[in-house]
C-alpha cells in the first residue's frame, strides 16, 4: 500500500475504535493496563525520590499499577465491555 492509503486506513480505524469507546463503552484488551502501570511507576518514582529508595518504590509502584490495571481489566471482561 502506498502511504496515503495506509494513513487513511489508520485514521478510519482509530475513528471506529473511538466510536466504540465513547458511544458503546467498549475498550481494547490491555487499555487499562497501559494507563495504570505507568501511573503506578510514576507514583513509585515520586515516593522513591522523597524517601531516597528509588528502586524499591519504583518496583512497588509498577506492581501496584499492574494490580490495579488487572483488577479493572477483569471487571471490564466480566461486564463484556471489551473489543
Amino acid at each position: 500500500m502506498d502511504r496515503a492509503i495506509r494513513k487513511r486506513h489508520e485514521k478510519l480505524r482509530e475513528s471506529m475504535l473511538k466510536h466504540l469507546r465513547k458511544g458503546h463503552g467498549l475498550y481494547r484488551i490491555g487499555h487499562f493496563m497501559g494507563i495504570y502501570v505507568p501511573l503506578g511507576i510514576a507514583i513509585g518514582v515520586t515516593l522513591g525520590l522523597i524517601n531516597s529508595k528509588l528502586l524499591y518504590y519504583t518496583v512497588a509502584g509498577g506492581a501496584v499499577g499492574y494490580l490495579i490495571g488487572l483488577l479493572v481489566e477483569n471487571y471490564i471482561m466480566k461486564k463484556r465491555s471489551r473489543i
